[in-house]
């Protein structure tokens, strides 16, 4: 009876399996890997996205609405100015007149600005308006993702049969991250009689 799983077959399969085994799990150095998950993929495409939107916002406010306290200090020695003459109108125009203050924040970052304008009269502020333009940044960080390729094992059987020849035996294929094929073949025939084979395959990428 032919022993085809004999040990010494086995062993040269495994030999030869091993070595075709460390050829076809060298590391392709081309794929930019990402981990997703504490799971390792091959980035396809990595993409960010910057959606700018300006909002503009206005705001006034009542003096009597902002708050405001009266602070009284200790009392000091003050020299009152004596003038000649008393110009009674000029003070009261002065006093009743409003002083406009206007100032403007930039936010850091171009995240926008913020005017403010108070309207002064009568030693209080009566009036307070707000101009705010905010820009609004929306970030979309788009990732396109697969699995990273793996090396591939199959153990099968061939034959061969033709002109009085009939052959079997074992087959290991290996299949590797790039789609390429490796195979090592033993043959025994009726007479006990042993043949060892290999095969290589390359992946033909066709057009869609």
């Amino acid at each position: 009876m032919i022993k085809l799983f004999s040990f010494q077959n086995i062993i040269i399969i495994a030999l030869v399996s091993f070595v075709l085994y460390k050829q076809c799990n060298v590391e392709d150095k081309e794929i930019q890997k990402i981990k997703v998950d504490g799971k390792n993929y091959e980035l396809l495409k990595h993409k960010i996205d910057t959606v700018t939107v300006v909002k503009k916002i206005a705001k006034y406010i009542k003096g009597d609405d902002i708050y405001h306290e009266t602070i009284v200090e200790k009392e000091k020695k003050v020299e009152v100015p004596v003038y000649i003459k008393a110009d009674t109108e000029r003070i009261l125009k002065e006093y009743h007149s409003k002083v406009l203050y206007k100032d403007k924040l930039v936010l850091s970052d171009g995240l926008g600005i913020v005017e403010i304008t108070d309207t002064i009269s009568r030693n209080k502020i009566i009036g307070r308006k707000w101009n705010a333009q905010i820009n609004e940044r929306t970030i979309t960080d788009t990732k396109i993702v697969k699995e990273l390729p793996k090396n591939q094992v199959y153990i099968g059987a061939q034959g061969v049969v033709g002109n009085s020849i009939v052959m079997a035996g074992p087959q290991l294929t290996f299949k590797t991250k790039k789609d390429n094929l490796y195979g090592v073949n033993l043959f025994l025939d009726a007479n006990g009689n042993k043949y060892y084979g290999a095969s290589v395959g390359w992946k033909i990428r066709l057009k869609k």
